[in-house]
Protein backbone atom coordinates (compact mmCIF):
# COMPACT_ATOMS: atom_id res chain seq x y z
CA UNK A 1 0.00 0.00 0.00
CA UNK A 2 1.28 3.38 -0.65
CA UNK A 3 -0.13 6.61 0.29
CA UNK A 4 0.02 9.98 -1.24
CA UNK A 5 -0.80 13.76 -1.44
CA UNK A 6 -1.56 15.05 -4.95
CA UNK A 7 -1.87 18.70 -6.05
CA UNK A 8 -5.29 17.91 -8.16
CA UNK A 9 -7.14 14.34 -8.74
CA UNK A 10 -7.12 12.40 -11.83
CA UNK A 11 -9.47 11.39 -13.88
CA UNK A 12 -9.18 7.47 -14.62
CA UNK A 13 -9.23 6.03 -10.62
CA UNK A 14 -10.19 2.27 -10.13
CA UNK A 15 -11.80 3.21 -6.66
CA UNK A 16 -13.42 6.51 -4.96
CA UNK A 17 -13.77 6.01 -1.48
CA UNK A 18 -16.00 8.77 0.50
CA UNK A 19 -15.43 9.20 4.22
CA UNK A 20 -18.88 9.65 5.25
CA UNK A 21 -19.59 11.22 8.44
CA UNK A 22 -22.73 9.57 10.46
CA UNK A 23 -25.89 11.38 9.76
CA UNK A 24 -24.01 13.88 7.17
CA UNK A 25 -23.41 11.93 3.89
CA UNK A 26 -23.08 14.65 1.30
CA UNK A 27 -21.41 13.84 -2.26
CA UNK A 28 -17.99 15.49 -2.54
CA UNK A 29 -17.93 18.64 -5.14
CA UNK A 30 -15.43 16.44 -7.12
CA UNK A 31 -18.15 14.19 -8.50
CA UNK A 32 -20.36 15.10 -11.13
CA UNK A 33 -24.10 16.36 -10.40
CA UNK A 34 -25.22 13.40 -11.73
CA UNK A 35 -23.26 10.59 -10.20
CA UNK A 36 -23.47 12.46 -6.77
CA UNK A 37 -27.52 12.48 -7.03
CA UNK A 38 -26.91 9.03 -7.92
CA UNK A 39 -25.01 7.56 -4.71
CA UNK A 40 -27.24 10.09 -2.63
CA UNK A 41 -30.07 8.28 -3.78
CA UNK A 42 -28.39 4.85 -3.42
CA UNK A 43 -27.39 6.02 0.34
CA UNK A 44 -30.73 6.30 1.30
CA UNK A 45 -32.06 3.57 -0.43
CA UNK A 46 -29.66 0.88 1.36
CA UNK A 47 -30.21 3.03 4.82
CA UNK A 48 -26.25 4.03 4.55
CA UNK A 49 -26.24 6.48 7.44
CA UNK A 50 -22.22 6.52 7.79
CA UNK A 51 -21.94 4.56 10.82
CA UNK A 52 -18.52 3.12 11.68
CA UNK A 53 -17.81 0.43 9.59
CA UNK A 54 -20.81 0.76 7.20
CA UNK A 55 -19.77 0.09 3.38
CA UNK A 56 -21.54 0.79 0.20
CA UNK A 57 -19.80 -0.12 -2.79
CA UNK A 58 -21.45 1.26 -6.77
CA UNK A 59 -20.94 1.76 -10.02
CA UNK A 60 -22.05 3.94 -12.76
CA UNK A 61 -21.21 5.90 -16.47
CA UNK A 62 -20.75 9.19 -16.03
CA UNK A 63 -20.45 9.49 -20.14
CA UNK A 64 -16.52 9.14 -20.27
CA UNK A 65 -15.56 7.03 -17.58
CA UNK A 66 -16.48 4.15 -15.49
CA UNK A 67 -17.38 5.81 -11.98
CA UNK A 68 -16.48 3.06 -9.32
CA UNK A 69 -17.73 4.25 -5.40
CA UNK A 70 -16.88 2.84 -2.06
CA UNK A 71 -19.32 4.69 1.11
CA UNK A 72 -17.13 4.24 4.30
CA UNK A 73 -18.77 5.01 7.23
CA UNK A 74 -16.73 6.59 9.57
CA UNK A 75 -19.62 7.49 12.80
CA UNK A 76 -19.24 10.77 14.25
CA UNK A 77 -16.16 12.60 14.26
CA UNK A 78 -16.63 13.96 17.95
CA UNK A 79 -16.43 9.93 18.60
CA UNK A 80 -13.71 9.11 15.97
CA UNK A 81 -10.77 6.57 17.54
CA UNK A 82 -7.61 5.39 15.60
CA UNK A 83 -9.01 1.78 16.04
CA UNK A 84 -12.25 2.82 14.92
CA UNK A 85 -10.48 5.12 11.91
CA UNK A 86 -8.09 1.74 11.32
CA UNK A 87 -11.40 -0.35 11.66
CA UNK A 88 -13.38 1.58 8.64
CA UNK A 89 -10.86 2.14 6.65
CA UNK A 90 -9.16 -1.90 6.33
CA UNK A 91 -12.55 -2.98 5.86
CA UNK A 92 -13.40 -0.60 3.00
CA UNK A 93 -10.05 -0.80 1.59
CA UNK A 94 -9.60 -4.84 1.58
CA UNK A 95 -11.32 -6.15 -1.71
CA UNK A 96 -9.71 -2.62 -3.92
CA UNK A 97 -6.79 -2.97 -5.92
CA UNK A 98 -5.40 -0.41 -8.28
CA UNK A 99 -5.56 3.58 -7.66
CA UNK A 100 -7.40 5.06 -4.74
CA UNK A 101 -8.49 8.15 -4.45
CA UNK A 102 -10.11 8.94 -0.42
CA UNK A 103 -12.55 11.87 -0.15
CA UNK A 104 -14.45 13.03 2.46
CA UNK A 105 -17.11 16.44 2.66
CA UNK A 106 -15.28 15.97 6.33
CA UNK A 107 -11.65 17.77 5.87
CA UNK A 108 -10.57 16.54 9.71
CA UNK A 109 -11.05 12.74 8.09
CA UNK A 110 -8.52 13.67 5.34
CA UNK A 111 -5.34 14.02 7.74
CA UNK A 112 -2.31 13.29 6.01
CA UNK A 113 -0.67 12.30 9.02
CA UNK A 114 -3.54 10.32 10.20
CA UNK A 115 -3.59 8.24 7.06
CA UNK A 116 0.00 8.64 6.07
CA UNK A 117 0.51 5.98 9.95
CA UNK A 118 -2.09 4.51 8.85
CA UNK A 119 -1.28 3.09 5.65
CA UNK A 120 2.27 2.09 7.10
CA UNK A 121 0.53 0.35 9.74
CA UNK A 122 -2.21 -1.28 7.45
CA UNK A 123 0.87 -2.51 5.28
CA UNK A 124 2.82 -4.48 8.32
CA UNK A 125 3.52 -7.91 7.80
CA UNK A 126 6.05 -10.01 9.82
CA UNK A 127 6.72 -13.05 8.23
CA UNK A 128 10.75 -13.70 7.81
CA UNK A 129 10.35 -16.91 9.35
CA UNK A 130 7.22 -18.26 6.96
CA UNK A 131 8.63 -20.77 4.65
CA UNK A 132 5.76 -20.31 1.72
CA UNK A 133 4.38 -16.71 2.70
CA UNK A 134 0.61 -15.53 1.94
CA UNK A 135 1.05 -11.96 0.57
CA UNK A 136 -2.95 -11.14 -0.37
CA UNK A 137 -1.68 -7.67 -2.00
CA UNK A 138 0.47 -9.27 -4.02
CA UNK A 139 -2.66 -9.15 -7.05
CA UNK A 140 -2.09 -5.29 -7.44
CA UNK A 141 -0.54 -2.75 -5.46
CA UNK A 142 -3.25 -0.33 -3.49
CA UNK A 143 -1.74 3.48 -4.26
CA UNK A 144 -4.61 5.60 -1.71
CA UNK A 145 -4.17 9.36 -2.96
CA UNK A 146 -5.73 12.75 -1.40
CA UNK A 147 -5.59 16.08 -2.55
CA UNK A 148 -3.84 18.32 -1.05
CA UNK A 149 -2.48 21.51 -3.00
CA UNK A 150 0.06 22.48 -0.53
CA UNK A 151 1.11 18.89 1.06
CA UNK A 152 1.74 18.06 -2.70
CA UNK A 153 4.60 16.07 -3.04
CA UNK A 154 5.64 16.12 0.29
CA UNK A 155 5.92 13.04 3.04
CA UNK A 156 3.92 13.33 5.71
CA UNK A 157 5.22 13.06 9.00
CA UNK A 158 3.07 10.25 10.15
CA UNK A 159 4.58 8.29 7.25
CA UNK A 160 8.15 8.67 8.48
CA UNK A 161 6.31 7.63 11.93
CA UNK A 162 4.83 4.72 10.79
CA UNK A 163 7.77 3.29 8.95
CA UNK A 164 9.53 3.81 12.25
CA UNK A 165 7.15 2.49 13.96
CA UNK A 166 7.20 -0.60 11.81
CA UNK A 167 11.26 -1.32 12.72
CA UNK A 168 10.19 -1.30 15.75
CA UNK A 169 7.55 -3.90 15.52
CA UNK A 170 10.03 -5.69 13.44
CA UNK A 171 13.09 -5.80 16.82
CA UNK A 172 9.84 -6.95 18.95
CA UNK A 173 8.50 -9.63 16.69
CA UNK A 174 11.92 -11.79 16.15
CA UNK A 175 12.23 -14.63 18.01
CA UNK A 176 14.72 -14.50 21.11
CA UNK A 177 17.16 -16.61 20.00
CA UNK A 178 17.49 -13.90 17.09
CA UNK A 179 17.27 -11.12 19.96
CA UNK A 180 20.04 -11.86 21.76
CA UNK A 181 21.21 -8.46 24.24
CA UNK A 182 24.50 -8.31 21.42
CA UNK A 183 21.90 -9.13 18.24
CA UNK A 184 19.43 -6.21 20.34
CA UNK A 185 23.35 -3.94 20.39
CA UNK A 186 23.72 -4.69 16.77
CA UNK A 187 20.32 -3.44 16.03
CA UNK A 188 20.61 -0.05 17.23
CA UNK A 189 24.32 0.69 16.06
CA UNK A 190 23.09 -0.47 12.23
CA UNK A 191 19.68 1.75 12.99
CA UNK A 192 22.38 4.71 14.58
CA UNK A 193 24.27 5.00 11.09
CA UNK A 194 21.02 4.95 9.20
CA UNK A 195 19.17 7.66 10.86
CA UNK A 196 21.85 9.72 12.12
CA UNK A 197 23.01 9.64 16.02
CA UNK A 198 25.45 8.07 18.02
CA UNK A 199 25.67 4.78 19.16
CA UNK A 200 27.86 3.41 22.41
CA UNK A 201 27.65 -0.61 23.76
CA UNK A 202 29.44 -1.63 26.49
CA UNK A 203 30.03 -5.21 27.66
CA UNK A 204 29.77 -6.94 30.86
CA UNK A 205 33.23 -5.73 32.44
CA UNK A 206 32.73 -2.13 31.29
CA UNK A 207 28.76 -2.68 32.82
CA UNK A 208 30.36 -4.01 36.45
CA UNK A 209 33.16 -1.06 36.54
CA UNK A 210 30.10 1.53 36.52
CA UNK A 211 28.85 -0.36 39.60
CA UNK A 212 25.55 -1.79 37.69
CA UNK A 213 25.87 -4.79 39.73
CA UNK A 214 21.53 -5.04 40.12
CA UNK A 215 21.39 -5.32 36.31
CA UNK A 216 24.62 -7.96 36.28
CA UNK A 217 22.56 -10.28 38.57
CA UNK A 218 19.69 -10.49 36.71
CA UNK A 219 21.42 -11.40 33.57
CA UNK A 220 23.84 -13.64 35.85
CA UNK A 221 22.42 -16.91 34.26
CA UNK A 222 21.76 -16.87 30.36
CA UNK A 223 24.83 -17.94 28.11
CA UNK A 224 24.25 -14.10 26.43
CA UNK A 225 25.91 -11.53 28.38
CA UNK A 226 24.46 -8.25 29.21
CA UNK A 227 24.97 -5.01 27.35
CA UNK A 228 24.70 -1.10 28.24
CA UNK A 229 23.18 0.59 25.03
CA UNK A 230 23.85 4.28 25.28
CA UNK A 231 21.90 6.04 22.18
CA UNK A 232 22.79 9.86 21.78
CA UNK A 233 20.86 12.60 19.36
CA UNK A 234 22.21 16.09 18.83
CA UNK A 235 19.80 18.49 17.17
CA UNK A 236 20.45 21.54 18.97
CA UNK A 237 24.66 22.12 20.18
CA UNK A 238 23.43 24.91 21.95
CA UNK A 239 21.22 23.33 24.32
CA UNK A 240 23.43 21.60 27.21
CA UNK A 241 20.62 19.48 28.15
CA UNK A 242 19.28 16.57 26.62
CA UNK A 243 15.68 14.45 27.58
CA UNK A 244 16.70 11.60 29.12
CA UNK A 245 14.75 7.93 27.78
CA UNK A 246 15.27 4.49 29.64
CA UNK A 247 14.13 1.59 27.96
CA UNK A 248 13.33 -1.65 29.53
CA UNK A 249 15.47 -4.60 27.78
CA UNK A 250 15.11 -7.98 29.00
CA UNK A 251 15.24 -9.68 25.49
CA UNK A 252 13.86 -12.70 27.15
CA UNK A 253 12.20 -12.71 30.16
CA UNK A 254 10.97 -16.54 31.51
CA UNK A 255 11.04 -15.49 35.38
CA UNK A 256 14.07 -17.05 36.68
CA UNK A 257 13.69 -19.04 39.51
CA UNK A 258 10.15 -17.57 40.55
CA UNK A 259 9.77 -19.54 36.84
CA UNK A 260 6.61 -18.25 34.44
CA UNK A 261 4.44 -20.77 32.93
CA UNK A 262 4.52 -21.91 29.91
CA UNK A 263 1.63 -19.80 28.58
CA UNK A 264 3.07 -16.55 30.11
CA UNK A 265 6.39 -17.60 28.66
CA UNK A 266 5.47 -17.23 24.59
CA UNK A 267 5.47 -13.63 24.15
CA UNK A 268 8.36 -12.60 26.76
CA UNK A 269 10.47 -11.70 23.53
CA UNK A 270 8.68 -8.89 23.72
CA UNK A 271 9.91 -8.03 27.21
CA UNK A 272 12.38 -5.53 25.49
CA UNK A 273 9.52 -3.51 23.52
CA UNK A 274 10.44 -0.49 26.10
CA UNK A 275 14.03 -0.93 24.41
CA UNK A 276 13.08 -0.78 20.78
CA UNK A 277 10.50 1.99 21.26
CA UNK A 278 13.33 4.49 22.67
CA UNK A 279 15.46 3.22 19.79
CA UNK A 280 12.79 4.22 17.56
CA UNK A 281 12.50 7.67 19.12
CA UNK A 282 15.54 8.69 18.07
CA UNK A 283 15.52 7.32 14.68
CA UNK A 284 12.34 9.34 13.94
CA UNK A 285 14.09 13.01 15.72
CA UNK A 286 17.01 11.87 13.70
CA UNK A 287 14.98 11.47 10.79
CA UNK A 288 12.83 14.65 10.66
CA UNK A 289 16.09 16.68 12.30
CA UNK A 290 14.19 17.86 15.22
CA UNK A 291 16.03 20.70 16.92
CA UNK A 292 16.04 18.85 20.43
CA UNK A 293 18.58 17.10 22.37
CA UNK A 294 17.81 13.21 23.33
CA UNK A 295 19.83 10.46 25.26
CA UNK A 296 18.56 6.96 25.70
CA UNK A 297 20.20 4.31 28.00
CA UNK A 298 18.57 0.32 27.25
CA UNK A 299 20.28 -2.38 30.21
CA UNK A 300 19.93 -5.51 27.96
CA UNK A 301 20.17 -9.00 29.15
CA UNK A 302 18.12 -11.98 29.39
CA UNK A 303 16.15 -13.49 32.95
CA UNK A 304 16.94 -17.13 32.69
CA UNK A 305 17.54 -20.04 35.01
CA UNK A 306 21.01 -21.90 35.68
CA UNK A 307 22.90 -22.24 38.75
CA UNK A 308 24.58 -19.26 38.52
CA UNK A 309 21.77 -16.90 38.23
CA UNK A 310 20.10 -14.80 41.46
CA UNK A 311 17.80 -16.04 43.75
CA UNK A 312 15.02 -14.84 45.76
CA UNK A 313 16.15 -13.49 49.15
CA UNK A 314 19.42 -12.37 47.64
CA UNK A 315 20.50 -8.61 48.75
CA UNK A 316 22.13 -6.88 45.67
CA UNK A 317 23.05 -3.16 45.35
CA UNK A 318 22.28 -1.29 42.95
CA UNK A 319 24.64 1.79 40.96
CA UNK A 320 23.22 4.57 43.53
CA UNK A 321 24.38 2.39 46.34
CA UNK A 322 20.76 1.41 47.35
CA UNK A 323 20.65 -2.44 48.52
CA UNK A 324 17.08 -4.14 47.11
CA UNK A 325 16.21 -7.44 48.95
CA UNK A 326 15.14 -9.64 45.97
CA UNK A 327 11.48 -11.28 46.38
CA UNK A 328 10.52 -12.26 43.18
CA UNK A 329 13.39 -13.07 40.50
CA UNK A 330 10.34 -12.55 38.06
CA UNK A 331 10.32 -8.58 39.33
CA UNK A 332 13.63 -8.30 37.41
CA UNK A 333 12.96 -5.01 35.04
CA UNK A 334 12.74 -2.84 37.73
CA UNK A 335 15.95 -4.14 39.18
CA UNK A 336 17.55 -3.33 35.67
CA UNK A 337 15.55 -0.05 35.44
CA UNK A 338 17.18 1.00 39.04
CA UNK A 339 20.76 0.43 36.97
CA UNK A 340 19.81 2.15 34.18
CA UNK A 341 17.35 4.75 36.06
CA UNK A 342 20.38 5.60 37.95
CA UNK A 343 23.59 5.83 35.06
CA UNK A 344 21.16 8.65 33.21
CA UNK A 345 20.93 10.39 36.27
CA UNK A 346 24.47 10.85 37.42
CA UNK A 347 26.06 10.00 34.20
CA UNK A 348 24.21 12.38 31.36
CA UNK A 349 23.11 15.99 31.68
CA UNK A 350 19.48 14.88 31.17
CA UNK A 351 16.66 17.71 31.85
CA UNK A 352 14.27 15.06 32.45
CA UNK A 353 13.58 11.16 32.24
CA UNK A 354 10.84 8.92 30.52
CA UNK A 355 11.41 5.14 31.22
CA UNK A 356 9.47 3.09 28.46
CA UNK A 357 8.55 -0.77 30.38
CA UNK A 358 6.71 -3.49 29.83
CA UNK A 359 6.79 -3.46 33.47
CA UNK A 360 3.63 -5.19 35.18
CA UNK A 361 0.89 -7.79 34.07
CA UNK A 362 -0.94 -5.48 37.27
CA UNK A 363 -1.67 -2.50 34.90
CA UNK A 364 -3.36 -4.74 32.41
CA UNK A 365 -5.61 -5.31 34.74
CA UNK A 366 -6.21 -2.08 35.09
CA UNK A 367 -6.52 -0.41 32.77
CA UNK A 368 -6.43 -2.94 30.12
CA UNK A 369 -4.74 -3.46 26.37
CA UNK A 370 -5.30 0.09 24.52
CA UNK A 371 -4.24 2.69 27.19
CA UNK A 372 -0.81 3.19 28.94
CA UNK A 373 -0.38 4.29 32.44
CA UNK A 374 2.04 6.97 33.48
CA UNK A 375 3.26 7.56 36.82
CA UNK A 376 4.93 10.75 37.08
CA UNK A 377 6.54 13.03 39.65
CA UNK A 378 6.00 15.98 37.67
CA UNK A 379 1.86 16.30 36.45
CA UNK A 380 2.38 18.95 34.15
CA UNK A 381 4.86 16.69 32.17
CA UNK A 382 2.04 13.99 32.02
CA UNK A 383 -0.49 16.68 30.95
CA UNK A 384 1.98 17.18 27.92
CA UNK A 385 2.43 13.87 26.76
CA UNK A 386 -1.34 13.04 26.62
CA UNK A 387 -1.64 15.91 24.33
CA UNK A 388 0.90 15.13 22.42
CA UNK A 389 -0.76 11.44 22.14
CA UNK A 390 -3.99 12.91 20.90
CA UNK A 391 -2.90 13.59 17.69
CA UNK A 392 -1.53 9.58 16.69
CA UNK A 393 -4.73 8.31 18.93
CA UNK A 394 -2.84 7.03 21.44
CA UNK A 395 -3.70 7.08 25.03
CA UNK A 396 -2.45 7.03 28.57
CA UNK A 397 -3.85 7.70 31.80
CA UNK A 398 -2.43 9.27 35.26
CA UNK A 399 -1.82 6.40 37.76
CA UNK A 400 -1.72 6.67 41.69
CA UNK A 401 1.57 7.68 42.98
CA UNK A 402 0.62 7.77 46.96
CA UNK A 403 3.50 7.56 49.51
CA UNK A 404 1.66 4.41 50.95
CA UNK A 405 3.03 2.88 47.85
CA UNK A 406 6.57 3.76 48.57
CA UNK A 407 6.19 1.65 52.34
CA UNK A 408 5.20 -0.93 50.18
CA UNK A 409 8.50 -1.32 48.68
CA UNK A 410 10.29 -1.20 51.75
CA UNK A 411 12.28 -4.11 53.17
CA UNK A 412 13.19 -5.13 56.17
CA UNK A 413 16.74 -6.71 56.23
CA UNK A 414 17.75 -3.84 52.83
CA UNK A 415 17.03 -0.42 51.58
CA UNK A 416 14.28 -1.48 48.99
CA UNK A 417 11.92 -5.17 47.87
CA UNK A 418 11.80 -5.77 44.33
CA UNK A 419 8.21 -6.91 44.46
CA UNK A 420 5.60 -5.72 47.34
CA UNK A 421 3.05 -8.30 46.12
CA UNK A 422 -0.05 -8.50 44.04
CA UNK A 423 -2.00 -5.25 45.52
CA UNK A 424 -1.44 -2.06 43.59
CA UNK A 425 1.48 -4.04 41.65
CA UNK A 426 1.41 -1.30 39.30
CA UNK A 427 2.10 1.58 41.34
CA UNK A 428 4.43 0.03 44.07
CA UNK A 429 6.82 -0.79 41.32
CA UNK A 430 6.71 2.57 39.76
CA UNK A 431 7.42 4.05 43.56
CA UNK A 432 10.40 1.31 43.48
CA UNK A 433 11.59 3.16 40.13
CA UNK A 434 11.12 6.43 41.60
CA UNK A 435 14.01 5.86 44.20
CA UNK A 436 16.73 5.56 41.55
CA UNK A 437 15.74 9.07 39.51
CA UNK A 438 16.40 11.59 42.19
CA UNK A 439 14.01 14.18 42.38
CA UNK A 440 14.62 14.74 38.36
CA UNK A 441 11.53 15.25 36.66
CA UNK A 442 10.36 11.76 35.66
CA UNK A 443 7.71 9.66 34.15
CA UNK A 444 7.53 6.07 33.58
CA UNK A 445 5.26 4.53 31.13
CA UNK A 446 4.20 0.56 31.83
CA UNK A 447 3.24 -0.50 28.01
CA UNK A 448 2.48 -4.08 29.37
CA UNK A 449 -0.74 -4.14 28.10
CA UNK A 450 -0.56 -1.88 24.84
CA UNK A 451 3.12 -3.09 23.13
CA UNK A 452 1.91 -6.22 21.67
CA UNK A 453 -1.59 -8.03 20.51
CA UNK A 454 -1.79 -11.11 21.60
CA UNK A 455 -4.98 -11.72 19.00
CA UNK A 456 -4.53 -8.87 16.78
CA UNK A 457 -7.22 -6.37 15.95
CA UNK A 458 -8.51 -5.30 12.31
CA UNK A 459 -5.85 -2.45 12.95
CA UNK A 460 -2.97 -4.11 14.64
CA UNK A 461 -2.12 -8.03 13.24
CA UNK A 462 -0.84 -10.44 16.38
CA UNK A 463 2.06 -9.39 17.79
CA UNK A 464 3.87 -6.09 18.18
CA UNK A 465 2.13 -2.97 17.48
CA UNK A 466 4.89 0.06 18.02
CA UNK A 467 2.90 2.07 20.72
CA UNK A 468 3.98 5.54 22.00
CA UNK A 469 7.03 5.74 19.42
CA UNK A 470 4.62 8.24 17.86
CA UNK A 471 3.74 10.50 21.11
CA UNK A 472 7.18 10.41 22.67
CA UNK A 473 8.68 11.71 19.43
CA UNK A 474 5.87 14.61 19.43
CA UNK A 475 6.12 15.34 22.98
CA UNK A 476 9.86 16.03 23.04
CA UNK A 477 9.77 17.99 19.79
CA UNK A 478 6.66 19.85 20.46
CA UNK A 479 6.75 20.34 24.89
CA UNK A 480 10.71 18.98 26.05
Amino acid sequence: MHFEIVKKAKTNYDWRVILVEEGEFAAPSSLSEDVGALFTKLAAKENFSGKPGQCLRGETWDGKTLVRIVLAGYGKKTELTREKRGAALCKALKPLHGAVLLESAEKSFLDPDALGALAEHLNYRFEKYKTAKKDKEKKEALNLEIVDPKGAGKTPEGSKLGVISNIVRDLVNEPANNMTPAILAEEAEKLSKTYGFSCRVYNEKEIAKFGMTAFLAVGSASAHPPRLIVLRYTGNKKEKTAVGLVGKGLCYDAGGLSIKPTASMLTMKSDMTGAATVIGVLCALAENKVPKNAVAVIAACENVIDGAGYKPGDIVTAMNGKTIEITNTDAEGRVTLADALTYIRHKENVSEIIDVATLTGAIMVALGEHITGVFTNTKENFDKLAKAGEKWGERFWNMPMDAEFAEMVKSHIADLKNSAGRWGGASSAAKFLEEFVDGKPWMHLDIAGTSFSEEGTSYYPKGATGETVKTLYSYIKDFA
